[in-house]
């Protein structure tokens, strides 16, 4: 998902923010390419430079239509149609991977229908999806995430250990 606004960092493209040499979209793709098979990114009007570097990795494109999160996700659950399906925000950063290789182990795990990611008590937007609606379960990692809505935010991803 990284169709954003990006109105508190004054970056619609936050995807493209780079942190640590990387950016965000770099390094997202190279750690889901891990545990799933297509990759899909949400995109909406003047998104170009993001539309361009996820070509570069050849991922899916779902043009949205900027409407807010849940309103883009539910498009593009309507246009993919097939679950399970691991949702993730374009403007998290992650550093270690190992954090979905848990959150995955749990989730599948799980009888609910849809499995939220919290770090630190906060929502990061990543998801498991077994349906596209249903009964949901929060699983709680301290620090995995960090959501990346302000240069403050980047500057933590940027000095996380």
């Amino acid at each position: 998902m990284a169709g954003g606004k990006g109105t508190r960092i004054g970056n619609p493209e936050k995807c493209l923010i780079v942190i640590n040499k990387r950016t965000i979209l770099d390094n997202l793709v190279s750690l889901l390419r891990k545990y799933v098979s297509g990759i899909y990114i949400s995109v909406s009007k003047g998104m170009a430079a993001t539309e361009k570097e996820a070509e570069s990795y050849n991922l899916s494109i779902i043009r949205t239509e900027g409407r807010g999160y849940i309103t883009d996700m539910n498009a593009c659950f309507q246009m993919i149609n097939d679950f399970p399906l691991f949702v993730v925000p374009g403007d998290i950063y992650v550093k270690d991977g190992k954090i979905f290789d848990m959150f995955i182990g749990i989730a599948m795990k799980s009888q609910k229908d849809i499995i939220n990611l919290k770090s630190g008590g906060d929502f990061t937007g990543v998801s498991l999806f077994k349906n596209s609606s249903g009964s949901y379960e929060d699983i709680d990692f301290k620090s995995c995430v960090i959501n990346v809505n302000t240069k403050e935010d980047a500057q933590r991803a940027e000095n996380m250990m």
